[in-house]
């Protein structure tokens, strides 16, 4: 039997998944009698703390609730107050009345998973988190740099060209370097699809429209939501970009809301861009087109399509169904495919594949390079809408 000890809650010493199991209950009950908001969720859902006795049993107070409600579990005096990014407009705010034990959790689980934080340096890339203040990601990252023993661990924000100086030397020096870029997209299903189909693009055309967020006012759309269509963009395309030509509007605020681009590359294939943070719903579709091949994605759906031209249907076995065409005397047919897409978590297998990557046991999906390469195409874009706005 096990004992539910609220007395022992140290989450820094538990030695197997029966004492994991045990302190979880237990501080689900110091939770369900101490912290208001809590008691009040989980007497709507008809739960009792007496009843729960298995892992899956303990409800989870929905991330909305820290936008609406002060949640805190005792009367101590709060000491830090973070706040989350708003990517979906309000803030979740978390309270921290032991800042001592914030510190050690993080510090704790970096070291399980990487080693000693004194061995690492720490490049701090983070000029959006750093202005919206209360950042307990710039709180963590501050608190690595200053453990750090090396003098290039500090936040370079804007100063791109002292990262990649800082980076080249340590390369030159041949130190282990793991630099992954968070291009989420390149995760997402529809798009790994779309890279194991398309050889060839002659044409590719993305949209990306988004609902205004107070959080991006200050940040063009174009590095807000556009670069990640660039990054999809330029991993399609195994061709140097050639010319760019942009225009955009300011809408809504004194940043760019509306861009649109058209890049042709060198080997002739041309991409159409089209993002925009004036939209009522979330669009986010690529289309791409080569010789006898058409493929439409939804990023949101994690949908592929593709339409392909053959010359006999029994040549096909895989398509869903054909549909005849004539052109130039002959008869051909266009086959249609809906493959299937591996759902998942893009944002965990993100994650996953930086912890692996430092493991030594993946390699990063998106390369320093790609990312210097997507930020390099954004920065001309912005710079060309600019100049003409003005």
């Amino acid at each position: 039997m096990i004992k539910f000890e609220i007395k022992n809650l140290n989450p820094f010493k538990i030695k197997s998944e029966l004492d994991f199991k045990s302190k979880a209950i237990a501080l689900f009950k110091k939770q369900y009698n101490n912290n208001l908001v809590y008691n009040q969720y989980c007497k709507l859902l008809k739960i009792k703390s007496t009843e729960v006795k298995e892992l899956n049993h303990i409800p989870f107070l929905p991330i909305q609730f820290f936008k609406t409600h002060k949640i805190v579990s005792n009367k101590n005096k709060i000491s830090h107050i973070f706040k989350s990014s708003g990517t979906e407009g309000n803030k979740s705010i978390n309270y921290v009345s032991n800042i001592d034990n914030y510190i050690k959790s993080f510090r704790r689980c970096f070291e399980m998973f990487y080693g000693q934080i004194k061995n690492y340096v720490f490049l701090g890339l983070l000029p959006s988190y750093i202005e919206q203040k209360n950042s307990s990601l710039v709180f963590m990252v501050d608190n690595f740099i200053k453990t750090s023993n090396h003098n290039e661990s500090e936040f370079y924000l804007d100063d791109y060209k002292k990262l990649f100086s800082v980076l080249k030397k340590a390369r030159n020096e041949k130190k282990k370097i793991i630099l992954h870029i968070g291009h989420v997209e390149r995760f997402n299903g529809a798009v790994q699809e779309l890279f194991k189909i398309v050889k060839d693009p002659i044409y590719i055309e993305c949209r990306r429209m988004s609902p205004f967020s107070a959080r991006t006012k200050d940040d063009g759309v174009v590095l807000d939501i556009m670069i990640h269509d660039i990054d999809i963009l330029l991993s399609l395309v195994d061709s140097p970009v050639n010319t760019i030509r942009a225009t955009g509007l300011s809408i809504l605020t004194d940043s760019v809301d509306i861009a649109h681009a058209r890049i042709r590359f060198g080997n002739g294939t041309v991409a159409s861009i089209m993002s925009s943070r004036v939209a009522k719903d979330k669009v986010r579709k690529v289309k791409v087109f080569q010789r006898d091949l058409y493929a439409t994605i939804d990023l949101l759906l994690g949908l592929t399509e593709i339409y392909k031209v053959v010359g006999d249907p029994d040549d096909d076995s895989q398509a869903l169904m054909t549909a005849p065409f004539e052109y130039d005397g002959s008869e051909r047919f266009i086959a249609y495919h809906k493959p299937p897409v591996i759902s998942g978590d893009a944002l965990r297998m993100e994650l996953d594949n930086f912890i692996k990557s430092v493991q030594g046991k993946e390699t990063p999906i998106v390369t320093g390079k790609a990312g210097r390469e997507a930020l390099e195409v954004a920065m001309e874009i912005q710079r060309i809408i600019i100049q003409d706005i003005h």
